[in-house]
């Protein structure tokens, strides 16, 4: 999800919104690699991965607990492979990190959206109303939080004149680093949550070539277009990032 989808109740703490973006869109531009475990929780299988993240557009994402549990991209070609039909699809990038962050797998872990396209990940459209919802704790980390409404599909269309999502983000106050994304369906909260969460966070850790390398295993074949669709979070559920504050090395 971008953060750009949305609107609150009005411009009250707009410089407090606008400062802590820009703070956060230059924290994450200045990261050139990390590495992190995710978990993810939906009502029907936990899944865990790991993750390895370089620019321009290299990228591991291993997921257990699903059939499409593997996104690899060397920064020429994304992989991506079903295990349970054995197939895989290939994808050429030339570098091209925008055309990797708009890779559906990245639903399980939307903070890779923010690492590779972080243009698009932090526009808000115009006429799009936040708030600065004040400083929090995170598991003990002090945290600035920002929460916005927003319809899905064309805002101009009066059946979608109220807000159908609310979107709150967590950036921790001292590295400005997005450490938290929550987002629930409006129209029906009885839908159950989806629950994401990165531990280990490594930031600038030296990665070896040979992480964004994969050979298709044998026995496994190329899918028809749409074959392999990538894991994610339920429609109208929601969805929750964490990551813990890291180290620079």
């Amino acid at each position: 999800m971008t953060l750009g989808c949305g609107a609150l109740v009005g411009p009250v703490g707009a410089d407090q919104t606008s400062e802590t973006l820009a703070a956060a869109k230059k924290a994450i531009t200045g990261i050139q690699s990390f590495t992190a475990t995710v978990e993810l929780v939906t009502a029907r299988t936990p899944m865990r991965g790991i993750i390895s993240a370089r620019r321009p557009a290299s990228v591991r994402l291993e997921v257990d607990n699903t059939p499409v549990g593997l996104l690899v991209s060397d920064g020429k070609t994304a992989w991506v492979y079903n295990r349970d039909r054995k197939q895989y699809l290939s994808r050429p990038l030339s570098g091209d990190s925008a055309r990797l962050a708009s890779n559906p797998i990245f639903s399980v872990a939307p903070q890779l959206r923010a690492f590779f396209n972080p243009e698009v990940f932090f526009r808000f459209p115009p006429g799009a109303k936040t708030r600065h919802a004040g400083k929090k704790k995170l598991d003990g980390v002090l945290c600035d939080v920002i929460e916005a409404e927003y319809v899905r599909g064309n805002a101009a269309s009066p059946a979608m004149a109220k807000p159908a999502v609310r979107g709150t983000f967590w950036f921790t106050a001292k590295e400005h680093m997005i450490v938290r994304i929550e987002s629930r369906d409006l129209t029906d909260l009885s839908k159950p949550p989806v629950v994401a969460t990165l531990k280990n966070l490594r930031l600038n850790p030296k990665l070896p070539a040979s992480t964004f390398v994969w050979t298709p295993p044998p026995g496994s074949r190329p899918a028809p277009p749409r074959a392999a669709t990538a894991p994610g979070p339920a429609p109208g559920g929601v969805s929750t990032m964490t990551l813990k504050p890291g180290t620079r090395k």
